[in-house]
């Protein structure tokens, strides 16, 4: 998703958090912090965007909106930041209160699972195949069959 220049603001994961609990739809995609809040209404797929208010929906958004171009077109005038890219452990600093420990935002972990989905993928584990649903019918069938001869004899 396209974003804003190198000058604009970036927002730390509190701040994304502080101006949601304060009234304000952010959500966050591709590192772009986005208001959603005048589209929403207009969204297509619903007032599901809601649900990712304050949170990271990069995965959600990639899974159900395919072409690129098409999204940055919706995306690129709602981006307001950049979010900090570091773990929010990391933004407390020294003196930062031990709950500020855990992260909220683990950065290492959203690549792991984004590098595991493309692995998939390349794999064409998401692709359908009819030989796949066959087998899970014949399985359907076969176990269907083993209960009634279990319960004939």
């Amino acid at each position: 998703v396209g974003g804003q220049s190198d000058t604009s603001p970036i927002f730390s994961w509190q701040q994304v958090e502080d101006a949601c609990k304060g009234g304000k739809k952010f959500i966050v995609i591709d590192g772009n912090v986005c208001d959603v809040s005048d589209w929403v209404d207009r969204h297509p797929g619903g007032k599901v965007l809601l649900s990712y208010v304050g949170e990271d929906a990069t995965d959600a958004v990639r899974a159900f909106h395919r072409d690129n171009a098409s999204l940055q077109k919706f995306l690129t005038p709602l981006v307001v930041a950049r979010v900090c890219p570091e773990p929010i452990s990391t933004i407390g600093g020294k003196g930062a209160p031990e709950s500020a420990a855990a992260p909220l935002h683990d950065p290492a972990l959203e690549k792991d699972f984004r590098t595991l989905r493309e692995e998939a993928r390349t794999a064409g584990l998401f692709r359908p195949s009819a030989a796949f649903y066959i087998m899970m019918l014949a399985h359907v069938i076969a176990l269907e069959a083993c209960g009634y001869l279990l319960l004939r004899h």
